[in-house]
């Protein structure tokens, strides 16, 4: 049966409703929806490695900083940047990763409804 039929009641084209999606595809989109949260969480990782790297040249201004004190900078950046991220693991393990990802991007965990 084709999707679309045609009805004389309405005067036209009568669309067929959606059918209900199943279990395939919903882990499909569940998926889908993890890889996009992934590729979202990494480039925002990226965009503030990024920016502390183009705020260099200000931080060497500001402070009158030679390239030794400069490469302390981003040192000192991504051991700080390291420890939030074995941190996250460990509390991911303790509380679970999903409740621990959607806290660390600012984001609400709502209740999965079945």
């Amino acid at each position: 049966m084709n999707s679309l039929e045609n009805n004389s009641e309405t005067g036209g084209v009568d669309v067929l409703p959606p059918p209900a999606l199943n279990e395939e595809s919903r882990t499909r989109n569940r998926k889908r929806v993890t890889l996009a949260a992934m590729c979202l969480a990494t480039f925002i990782a990226i965009l503030d490695t990024t920016v502390v790297n183009l705020a260099l040249h200000a931080i060497q201004t500001d402070l009158r900083a030679g390239l030794a004190a400069l490469q302390w900078v981003i040192d000192a950046y991504n051991l700080v940047y390291a420890s939030f991220i074995l941190t996250g693991g460990a509390l991911g393990d303790l509380f679970g990763r999903r409740r621990v990802f959607a806290a660390g991007m600012g984001l609400s965990p709502r209740e999965r409804q079945k």
